[in-house]
């Protein structure tokens, strides 16, 4: 598709001036799916390959352009995979048109699934996305087995931005969804950066950070870097939040800070920094060791 065409399709789907402006953003969603289902198109036609793919603001509506033919075999070449997906608002489907939105997230992620599983080769994953209006999130406990599908052999970097964890029935931190995927890569897997991310503080199974950097201390052998941004921890801006942590607000469907009663530190969470300082001393002296060696 030439910029002339885009340009024609634009003017032809947003419709006049007096149209809601959310036609044209429902068209820009299709237009992105437009450019994938084209991108598999030239890669079959003449069997270019990249290294690298950025897509930003992949809007998660199910759809043809991620099962686009050719696109499994662009995928098998990329080394390195950034995505970023915008948040869903619980209203889009009075707005523009939509099913509600956890119908279509739900859709948009098995397209996802599949997506991701044809990338063999990928040895840096960067996926920002996650904190969707609803708490059913993509590494949640729901929907169940979709991304225990998805494994990158040779992941040596995994960047996730805007995680949010709801725990409801894991009694041990490495059932959570999301552990076990950052898990199932320890024997690659050399760098982490888990930013913006939070725990629902008010999980029906509780869970802290300090869980967490726990069990990558104690598993993931082969990790040499993380950064983990905000800290967990009061925030030195403002004491009454707490980093790391979030509750899901059923009045403005949306995640918000975390404002603890009191000023004692809740349970367990006072002991996050102390396991993030302890589990990055551990990778000081693997890096000090490997150096030495």
């Amino acid at each position: 598709m030439t910029d002339d065409e885009l340009s024609n399709k634009s003017e032809s789907d947003s419709g006049s001036d007096s149209e809601p402006a959310e036609r044209a953003e429902r068209w820009q969603h299709y237009v992105r799916n437009d450019i994938l289902e084209e991108l598999g198109r030239i890669h079959l036609k003449n069997g270019f390959t990249v290294s690298a793919l950025l897509i930003r603001d992949l809007y998660p509506v199910s759809s043809g352009g991620l099962g686009a033919e050719g696109l499994p075999s662009f995928m098998k070449s990329l080394q390195k995979f950034s995505v970023s997906i915008p948040k869903v608002d619980p209203d889009l489907n009075d707005r523009v048109g939509y099913p509600l939105s956890a119908d279509i997230y739900t859709g948009f992620i098995e397209d996802l699934t599949q997506f991701l599983g044809a990338a063999t080769e990928l040895k840096t994953f960067e996926y920002d996305a996650d904190q969707f209006q609803y708490p059913g999130e993509l590494w949640s406990t729901d929907p169940d087995g979709q991304w225990d599908e998805v494994t990158f052999p040779h992941l040596e970097s995994l960047r996730i931005q805007r995680l949010s964890i709801y725990n409801d029935k894991h009694t041990d931190i490495r059932t959570l969804p999301i552990i076990q995927f950052i898990l199932r890569h320890r024997t690659t897997l050399k760098e982490l950066h888990p930013h913006d991310c939070a725990i629902d503080a008010k999980s029906q199974v509780p869970s802290t950070w300090r869980a967490v950097f726990d069990v990558f201390k104690e598993e993931l052998t082969n990790l040499r870097q993380i950064t983990f941004l905000p800290l967990p921890g009061r925030d030195e801006n403002d004491t009454r939040r707490f980093g790391g942590y979030q509750w899901y607000n059923n009045v403005r469907e949306e995640y918000s800070p975390y404002i603890p009663n009191g000023c004692e530190d809740p349970a367990g969470m006072g002991a996050d920094k102390e396991s993030l300082q302890a589990l990055q001393k551990e990778l000081d002296k693997r890096q000090s060791t490997a150096v030495a060696l």
